[in-house]
């Protein structure tokens, strides 16, 4: 029974020391989370029982040691019921200044309760400390009993500060060594409650994962221990080598066992990812966006799928999120907050958070600023197809002007037909200069117009075939990109032709798009001919387009002969948005 009692303290001192320490410097760290209330008594626990397992474990033991842990022992059980008021405030409103007077004078007698212990003045102080913790463990039941609403905590406690109140009488009537234990675990205790219910975030993190990790290094040092008495090693170096090599399994395991640990816990929590895993989750779910609203679509989808709660994302606006652990902000603006959460958030939690919104953040930037380059590069190919449509405009007109010119004084009546056509070309021409699309049936009427101004020039010499499918007519094209290629035939073609010249237009419907084929008999091109060096041909100036319209120039292929010239024209289907687009 000697050797239990004995490891008693030496296991609270053992898991408090570590956890009250890191606790302490939690607060530090993040001061505007916490009360300084809460941080003053965390860095008083966490002195207590370093002081206390500093003794115990190298039975170290002077004045000071000793008067620091008086003091600390003392003072404790009235920052319990400060604490305790604390909570009752939050949720009642007590008399402030008779609670004042009460804190002050438990106070001033503790302090001097244990400076007269350690002063050693007889054995009339020696249930004094016993005596406190009895007198503020029963004030801090009818402060519970009085202004804490019903609930769990309440019930929580009541029990402690009951069994607190019942100890301290104990240990005033009794010798038992026992009871000189029991108020540390109970201390732990009622930390560990208060904690749950006021920054239940904190307890999560370090009262139960780094208090797992912390106590299940001392079971494995523990071990380690039990195996070293029940096969004692002999004295000099085979005892040391024997207790490396008992030490070293554990040691070299440590990082494993923690890893499963931590998943163990987190699998209890609720945490559906690790860190690494929620991150490798979240950067697939954003990797192929394209837009804001996609982006902020596809964050909302994995923030749902790691956190498990209704996040709230929005890049527009920001949020006071002071003292609000679930809300991170996005720079330069905007937010994510987890709403409705199933489970605690572990320090691991507010590190992936604030990664995520980093990672939106810079995300956000890059989208918005694609996109801007996108409109900036639509805008300049739309300027640079409007130059090049322009490009032929002029020459067309000055053509078909020629020819009515020609038929004035001689063939009234084919000159008024002529300037009717002429007509209907001009007003195509000027209502198309800002439209970029047409739809097929709009361009035919167009080239049947100019083809009728070009027969009135040639006469007889020019013949005209043009065949195109009824399904052709309701594609939409970019408008007078078949023109050019008319022209061209005309001109480089059938003018150069001795007798007939002939021109035959083809346009039919298939599955990869609008064939057009214009064909003529004239001489062909010359050899070396190549549209991006040809400054005097159509050609040129449709390759262009089409290149700036889709991307790709082979959507025009030609075959030249002497015998005549071939140029079909591929257009790529276009749905009636993307041509507004």
């Amino acid at each position: 029974m000697q050797p239990f009692l004995q490891s008693l303290p030496f296991a609270i001192f053992s898991f408090g020391a570590p956890a009250f320490v890191v606790l302490a410097y939690a607060f530090w760290r993040k001061r505007a989370a916490s009360s300084w209330l809460l941080r003053f008594f965390t860095i008083c626990c966490a002195t207590a029982f370093v002081l206390n397992l500093i003794s115990l474990a190298f039975l170290v033991e002077n004045s000071l040691l000793s008067g620091c842990r008086t003091v600390l022992v003392s003072v404790l059980p009235p920052l319990m019921l400060q604490l305790t008021g604390e909570r009752a405030a939050s949720t009642k409103n007590f008399g402030r200044p008779k609670w004042l007077l009460t804190l002050t004078v438990l106070y001033v007698l503790a302090v001097s309760f244990a400076v007269a212990r350690q002063a050693e003045y007889g054995g009339f102080f020696d249930d004094t400390a016993a005596l406190m913790l009895a007198a503020s463990a029963a004030l801090a039941i009818g402060v519970i009993w009085f202004f804490f609403p019903p609930g769990n905590e309440r019930i929580w406690m009541l029990s402690i500060f009951a069994a607190f109140f019942l100890t301290g009488l104990s240990t005033m009537f009794s010798d038992n060594p026992l009871l000189e234990i029991v108020p540390d675990y109970l201390l732990v205790l009622f930390f560990s409650v208060h904690l749950y219910y006021s920054a239940r975030l904190v307890f999560f993190d370090v009262f139960l994962r780094a208090g797992a990790f912390v106590a299940a290094g001392v079971l494995l040092l523990a071990g380690t221990f039990t195996l070293r008495s029940i096969f004692p090693p002999s004295s000099g170096w085979s005892g040391i080598w024997f207790t490396a090599l008992a030490v070293a399994p554990l040691w070299s395991s440590a990082p494993f066992l923690y890893k499963k640990l931590g998943i163990w816990i987190d699998g209890r929590l609720g945490r559906r990812y690790s860190v690494a895993q929620a991150e490798s989750v979240f950067i697939h779910k954003l990797q192929n966006v394209m837009s804001a609203e996609e982006l902020h679509h596809a964050a909302m989808e994995a923030v749902e799928l790691i956190f498990d709660c209704r996040p709230e994302i929005d890049f527009a606006r920001n949020l006071d999120s002071k003292g609000d652990d679930s809300v991170a902000p996005i720079e330069p603006q905007g937010y994510i907050a987890l709403k409705a959460l199933k489970r605690p958030l572990l320090s691991d939690d507010l590190r992936l958070l604030n990664s995520f919104a980093t990672t939106l953040g810079v995300m956000l930037q890059n989208v918005r600023l694609r996109a801007q380059r996108a409109e900036l590069l639509d805008l300049a190919g739309r300027a640079e197809l409007r130059a090049l449509r322009a490009q032929i405009n002029p020459h067309f007109l000055f053509n078909a002007l020629n020819a009515v010119a020609g038929y004035v004084g001689s063939r009234p009546d084919l000159a008024e037909e002529t300037l009717a056509n002429l007509a209907d070309i001009f007003r195509y021409v000027l209502s198309r200069s800002d439209q970029e699309w047409v739809r097929f049936s709009e361009e035919v009427a167009f080239i049947r117009a100019y083809l009728a101004v070009e027969q009135a020039r040639f006469g007889t010499r020019l013949q005209v075939e043009f065949r195109h499918d009824e399904a052709c007519l309701g594609i939409y094209i970019p408008a007078m990109i078949v023109q050019p290629l008319v022209e061209n035939a005309i001109k480089h073609g059938c003018s150069k032709v001795v007798g007939i010249g002939k021109i035959t237009i083809v346009a039919t419907a298939k599955e990869r798009g609008l064939v057009v084929t214009v064909a003529d008999n004239g001489p062909g091109f010359p050899a070396d001919y190549s549209s991006e060096r040809s400054a005097g041909h159509g050609l040129r100036n449709v390759s262009d387009r089409m290149r700036g319209y889709y991307g790709d120039s082979r959507n025009i292929d030609w075959e030249s002969a002497e015998s005549g010239t071939t140029v079909s024209l591929t257009i790529p289907m276009m749905e009636p948005r993307e041509c507004a687009s």
